[in-house]
């Protein structure tokens, strides 16, 4: 299983993919009330039918974003690929664009979860193998 992480805008999302098969995915609009991240994390993989420790890659939104959606985002990413010795990736978050440059009338992404680029990280995509 991988998990693709985007919370690079106000639109944010966890996708659990096995393969190219997208087995669960949690998409939001950040709100201050909102449950940590990790709690989210937990129950997206749980609903995917494993735990934390059956990840094998974890994929995060390089940006452009907001600076603190950003960091939550790779700080989760790198935290998990580091504790778990799994492979760690980037890509182009769900919509570079910012929310002044979208159609209007535009309240979200019609996809549902991180871009392609995204979610097919670590399977020939482009994927970039974050440094470190």
């Amino acid at each position: 299983m991988r998990l693709a992480i985007d919370t690079s805008g106000v639109d944010q999302a966890l996708v659990v993919l096995d393969g190219r098969r997208q087995l669960a995915a949690d998409d939001w609009v950040r709100d201050r009330a909102d449950p940590p991240v990790l709690v989210r994390l937990d129950a997206v993989v749980r609903r995917a039918g494993g735990k934390p420790d059956d990840l094998e890659a974890v994929v995060a939104a390089r940006g452009p974003g907001s600076f603190t959606g950003l960091r939550v985002g790779l700080s989760l990413a790198a935290g998990l690929a580091y504790a778990r010795h799994i492979p760690l990736y980037v890509g182009e978050p769900a919509d570079p664009r910012p929310p002044r440059h979208r159609r209007p009338g535009h309240r979200g992404t019609a996809r549902r979860g991180p871009s392609r680029s995204l979610c097919l990280a670590g399977r020939g995509a482009r994927p970039t193998p974050a440094s470190g």
